[in-house]
Formats: structure tokens, C-alpha cells, sequence
């Protein structure tokens, strides 16, 4: 019999998954490290939407969430003069003294622990000095009877305001009252229990170009009717050519010193005072923080000579001082007497209604002297002036009696000389130095 061989199939070899398997893993995860070692991906720091100090969104909610305020006190109205911000209890009044004048104010600042201290004053600029002020973030303290009372505000508000320019700098001021100042770690709950008011201060270089510093206003040139000539004499031409003039000239040397200077003015053109489109509303579109009105005296009386300067009653008379101390100085020039205050020609504006009297500077000032309401002119400043929380600080300087033939010579030889003196007594005052 004859033997028959059979074809047995080989078997397959099967694959030994459960060693592979942790090879593939750890061969994945080298080459993950590879390529994000070759191509790292930026870590993603969530910023804050109000940036507060240095610190990032989670530090941020890990600082504000802990604040804790067991004594506060409201806050009705804020108001800009100058560079000045002035807070105030109730509505604001101008005739009445606001329940935190002469009380303690506190800003301590979350990013260095130091604090600045003053006593609030009645007077309008006399309050926080904004152009004083480190960087850093603050909260508001008022010590009422004897007690720390964290401030907080009515509204919510968000406000950004421009110091003078000084040096290359400035200081950016946010004034800021908003229970969701940042974005909140809770559910349907806000980061703070209350609007409390913060004031961050930060160091700039750059300020936008029309965010104007000074305000100069050559009078003359409108319909109110002024005398505008020099009588006889018409060597110097008008006198609305020779405010003009003199002006351009100050403009010129404030801006070597860095500040950015507007003209109410730049030609014979007449250029309203009140209204929409004059003088008052372009000074308030350009941000600008000081208003300086230049004109003369006339008189009938030929023996009147002198010079002066006004400044508002509800504000101290250091602005006034320091730039008419320095423009009467090494000219001739003589100060008008019989003025209020601790110099001659030094004059704190007269009161009509509890109203500046001088309507350069009410109309100026905003909603802290009652700008827009004194009278049907005024009226016509209402819609950009009433209620404008940032008022200038606004002085009116008469250079000279042109009437009287000594200060008439004056003008004619040292017309240069008495603006390099106003711009003398306002740089030191602001603090500044020439720009190189």
C-alpha cells in the first residue's frame, strides 16, 4: 500500500501586541517631544481687561477678590480743574462746601504698598495734584471721624485724562468705578461687592497728538465789539495784529519746551468767543488743560498804567502768581494796585450770582464753575460746556495799558522780552525743562 503524504499549511506567526504596543506609545510620545522641543508653542497668558499693576487675569481676580472694605463712603460727582481732580460727597454745588473739604484723603497703590496723603481743600485746584502721582494703581481712602472709609462711586464710569506734558512725559489718569472692573472668577457674581473708585496712574511718551496741553487766546478778532486800535499812534497797526503777534510767539517758545499749544487764533479772521464752532468749543475739543487769555487796557485817562492778571475766585492764586511775577519782571512794567491778594495785580475774579464775573474764565471752567448757564451767550456753550467734567484752569492776563505812553513804549521796545517772560513764570510752574 502505498504510503500518501498530506500538505499541513504553516502557521502564521502571530504578533505579539502587547509588546508592540508599548513601543508605539513611547515611540509617539519621543516624537511629540521632538517636535514641540523643535517648534515650542508660546505659553498663553490671559491679560485682564483693566490692566492693574504687572499682573496677569489670575492674579488680578486673586488680589481684587480678597479686598475687603469694612467702612465706605459714597461718592457723588468727580470734576477735573486743570490738572486737578477734585471728588466731592453730594451733587455738586458751587456754592457750598462739599462734606469731604478739609477731610483726609488716602490713595494707596495695590502695586507698591506707598501711599500719598493730603487734606482736601475748598479751593478747586487744591485737591489731587494728578501730575504728582507715581505709576501704579490706588485705591481712595477719606478718614472721617477718625476713620479709614473706603470711597466708592454712585455710577459706574470709565474716564481717561492727559497731565501736561513734561519732559518727554506724561501721565495717562484713568479714573475708574465698576464692580466688574475684571473679568470675575464666580458664577453670576461680580469681582467687587461695590463701584469702588480707582485711580491708575501710568507713565507715558506718547500722548495723542490732539490732546492739546495749553490754550492761548489772543483777544480781539470777534463781534464783541472791542476797540481795536492804538488811537494816534499806528506804528504797531492793530492792536488784534499785536495780541496775535505776540501769541504766535509764546506758542513758539512753549513748544521748545515740549507742550503741545493751541491758538484760539492764527490770522485777522473773526473767531467767536461763544457758540458752537468759537473759541470756547475748540479749546474744550482740544483736551486742554490751562487757558491763557492775553489783552490790553485802555482807558481815557492816560496816567492809568499797569499790569494784571485774573484768576478764578473758587481757585487758589498760585497759577496767576507765578506767571505774572515773572512777566512783570526787568521790563518797566509796573502791577496795577489795589488788588486782592498778596501781590499787586494779582486779582481773584469778582462774583456775579456765586459766578465768576470774568467770562474767559467761568466759560472755561467746565461744570466746576457753572460754565453755560450765566447768560443767553453763555447759554450757547451749554451743549459742550455745562456739563463738561473737565474744566481748564484759566487765567486772563492784561499786558499793558496802551493808553498810557510809558507802558505804549514798553510794548514797542520789549515786546519779545515780555512774552519770554510769561513763558518763564508758566514752565516753572509746570515744572519743565527745554527740550534739546
Amino acid at each position: 500500500m502505498k504510503s500518501s503524504s498530506r500538505y499541513v499549511p504553516k502557521r502564521k506567526a502571530k504578533i505579539k501586541w502587547k509588546l508592540i504596543s508599548p513601543l508605539l506609545v513611547l515611540l509617539l510620545l519621543l516624537s511629540y517631544i521632538i517636535v514641540a522641543l523643535a517648534f515650542p508653542k508660546p505659553i498663553e497668558v490671559k491679560e485682564s481687561k483693566f490692566k492693574i499693576c504687572d499682573y496677569n487675569l489670575v492674579k488680578a481676580q486673586n488680589v481684587l477678590s480678597k479686598v475687603s472694605y469694612p467702612e465706605t463712603i459714597d461718592m457723588q460727582e468727580h470734576l477735573f480743574y486743570g490738572e486737578t481732580l477734585n471728588l466731592f460727597h453730594s451733587a455738586y454745588n458751587i456754592s457750598t462746601a462739599d462734606y469731604f473739604i478739609g477731610k483726609s484723603i488716602i490713595l494707596r497703590n495695590m502695586c507698591n504698598g506707598k501711599e500719598w496723603m493730603d487734606v482736601l481743600e475748598r479751593g478747586i485746584d487744591g485737591q489731587i495734584p494728578l501730575e504728582q502721582l507715581e505709576e501704579g494703581f490706588y485705591e481712595v481712602y477719606i478718614t472721617d471721624n477718625l476713620l479709614e472709609k473706603r470711597v466708592f462711586s454712585n455710577s459706574i464710569f470709565y474716564d481717561t485724562f492727559y497731565t501736561v506734558r513734561r519732559n518727554g512725559f506724561a501721565n495717562r489718569i484713568d479714573v475708574v468705578a465698576d464692580p466688574d472692573l475684571i473679568e470675575t472668577p464666580y458664577t453670576g457674581k461680580s469681582i467687587l461687592d461695590k463701584p469702588y473708585l480707582f485711580i491708575k496712574v501710568s507713565q507715558v511718551s506718547e500722548v495723542p497728538s490732539d490732546v492739546v496741553d495749553v490754550f492761548i487766546d489772543p483777544a480781539h478778532s470777534t463781534n464783541n465789539g472791542y476797540v481795536d486800535d492804538f488811537g494816534e499812534d499806528t506804528t504797531l497797526g492793530k492792536e488784534a495784529d499785536i495780541l496775535l503777534a505776540m501769541a504766535t510767539k509764546l506758542k513758539s517758545d512753549l513748544e521748545s519746551y515740549g507742550l503741545n499749544v493751541l491758538l484760539a487764533r492764527t490770522n485777522s479772521s473773526i473767531v467767536n468767543t461763544y457758540g458752537v464752532g468759537g473759541r470756547l468749543d475748540t479749546a474744550y475739543a482740544s483736551h486742554a488743560k490751562y487757558y491763557i487769555s492775553l489783552d490790553f487796557r485802555n482807558s481815557t485817562i492816560s496816567s492809568n498804567r499797569g499790569s494784571s492778571i485774573v484768576h478764578s475766585h473758587y481757585s487758589s492764586n498760585v497759577f496767576a502768581t507765578a506767571i505774572f511775577k515773572s512777566y512783570i519782571k526787568s521790563t518797566g512794567l509796573v502791577s496795577i494796585t489795589g488788588s486782592e491778594g498778596n501781590i499787586d495785580g494779582v486779582i481773584r475774579s469778582n462774583l456775579i450770582d456765586n459766578l465768576d464775573a470774568y467770562f474767559y474764565i467761568r466759560e472755561a471752567g467746565g461744570k466746576i464753575l457753572n460754565a453755560g448757564i450765566f447768560s443767553e451767550s453763555s447759554k450757547t456753550n451749554a451743549s459742550f460746556a455745562k456739563d463738561n467734567i473737565f474744566g481748564m484752569q484759566a487765567v486772563a492776563l492784561d499786558l499793558l495799558y496802551v493808553s498810557n505812553p510809558t507802558d505804549f513804549a514798553i510794548l514797542k521796545n520789549n515786546q519779545d522780552t515780555l512774552v519770554e517772560n510769561i513763558t518763564l513764570g508758566f514752565v516753572n510752574y509746570l515744572k519743565v525743562s527745554q527740550q534739546e
